[in-house]
């Protein structure tokens, strides 16, 4: 079944509306997808309503922030900061996901979402000096390529869309960010990574505690969803010889959490560099392979105008929930 099964909306830290995504779905003629926004399924409702409108099979999905440190057979630790995606794609017309420990999980996390990018508002605008920081204008970036105007709207606020806020002022630019990122010599440098950890950090030293992954996955399982780990080339900075160096810590940290419930991992687009992309992937479906575990395909496109448009780029084959 043609599938893309990651990708976001306004409702995080998108750029388009679940609507506008299942067009493009639509055009491209998938058959199958899930809205995956970032600690937040509020965008779900209108996005499987408007799946229906158009014939495709719309999977109810959220990607949930999550960390641990899991001791592995050996004795080491195998520590975890990313994400985990739970789908839910039975018992979607009675909306069981709606009432699931799932999503009253995420809903918290969304309105500590919203109490953080205020306060990192209020900082960073006297970090600046500028008035122009608010959240009256975050909003209006926001929603900047249309009419109407959402103040109340749940969303689920991230860093970047501060970051991507600040450049748009000409506060920040990243050319700068980056040199300076380059000076510190710090590890993955890139420029958000510079903003998040010299200036945001810097100025700001609140931090959302993540739930742990081991507890996330039973409560994924527990409300009858399917839990996969997103782009897994990203737990060793997407360099396939850091993968293949830690392959027996890897697979045994996979083999703990199937026990505690993950069902799946992601082959994924991993849009800077397509031949180490397709290297990676083909290490993860022979893991998979090994390992029993189901593989889905997501492009994680974050909408037009966004450094992660390619919706139209990358889909798979997927078997689906078995």
């Amino acid at each position: 079944m043609k599938a893309n099964l990651h990708f976001h909306s306004c409702y995080s830290d998108g750029t388009q509306w679940p609507e506008e995504m299942v067009v493009r779905a639509s055009n491209v003629n998938l058959k199958l997808i899930a809205l995956t926004d970032h600690d937040t399924m509020q965008g779900v409702p209108s996005f499987l309503r408007i799946c229906q409108e158009n014939n495709i099979q719309g999977i109810p999905a959220v990607e949930i922030d999550c960390i641990d440190s899991i001791q592995l057979d050996n004795g080491e630790y195998f520590n975890f900061d990313m994400e985990i995606l739970a789908y839910f794609p039975y018992n979607i017309e009675e909306n069981k996901w709606f009432s699931s420990q799932t999503f009253s999980l995420v809903e918290k996390r969304r309105e500590i979402r919203k109490e953080r990018i205020q306060e990192d508002l209020e900082k960073i605008k006297s970090y600046f000096n500028s008035e122009i920081i608010s959240y009256k204008n975050l909003l209006d970036y926001k929603f900047r390529n249309y009419k109407e105007y959402f103040e109340n709207l749940p969303l689920s606020w991230s860093r970047s869309d501060l970051y991507n806020f600040l450049i748009s002022l000409n506060i920040i630019d990243e050319k700068t960010l980056r040199e300076k990122a380059r000076e510190k010599v710090i590890k993955n440098s890139s420029p958000y990574r510079y903003f998040k950890s010299e200036i945001l950090e810097g100025s700001i030293k609140r931090e959302i505690k993540k739930p742990k992954l081991t507890s996330i996955l039973k409560i994924i399982t527990k409300d009858n969803g399917f839990a996969v780990l997103p782009h897994p080339g990203h737990l060793f900075s997407d360099n396939i010889s850091k993968i293949k160096k830690n392959e027996k810590n890897l697979i045994n940290f996979l083999e703990i959490c199937k026990e505690l419930g993950l069902w799946g991992i992601e082959i994924y687009y991993y849009h800077e560099n397509n031949d180490k992309g397709l290297e990676i992937n083909n290490f993860v479906r022979k893991t998979a392979n090994y390992l029993k575990l189901e593989l889905t395909y997501g492009s994680d496109c974050h909408g037009k105008s966004s450094r992660q448009d390619f919706f139209e780029n990358f889909w798979g084959d997927f078997l689906g929930f078995l």
